[in-house]
């Protein structure tokens, strides 16, 4: 599981240790840090190990550290990258938290179905979505930023 909080001065993105396989369990970080020439992001993951390796290979060479990206550039590497490392109804979903320099932090979330969500606040990914795990999420965001 991933849970990703958008602040006012940056992101926090933090992630469980287990991977977990058909038939293995083993401990791994499931966060990489990302930089080019006009911003930083990091990325937390929940779903396929091997998915997640597809992925961090396609990020890496489709970006390059002396580009200079914007928030729609962002989103459509994400897609491009979800788009040749996804099977067919694959489980894989991405938190994604950036700064672009001169602007305020911000934050997405990648789905299973290849799209690019904004986050407003919080998410959190790979828990079993469900209507009291929303309930309680509500609750956090209550309680931590007065939002519901």
């Amino acid at each position: 599981m991933c849970i990703g909080f958008l602040c006012r001065d940056g992101v926090v993105i933090g992630a469980d240790r287990q991977v977990t396989g058909q038939h293995y369990t083993f401990p791994e970080c499931k966060i990489i840090y990302l930089h080019w020439k006009n911003g930083t992001g990091i990325l937390g993951y929940s779903g396929n190990r091997d998915t997640y390796l597809n992925f961090c290979g396609e990020i890496g060479a489709r970006l390059a550290t002396d580009a200079v990206l914007d928030e729609a550039a962002l989103k459509k590497l994400l897609r491009d990258c979800m788009d040749a490392s996804l099977q067919k109804k694959e489980e894989f979903y991405t938190l994604f938290g950036f700064c672009l320099d001169g602007e305020s932090p911000a934050m997405v979330m990648t789905t299973a179905a290849k799209r690019v969500v904004d986050v407003a606040d919080c998410e959190v990914i790979g828990y079993g979505d469900s209507p009291l795990s929303r309930s309680l999420l509500g609750r956090l965001l209550w309680k931590y930023f007065g939002k519901k």
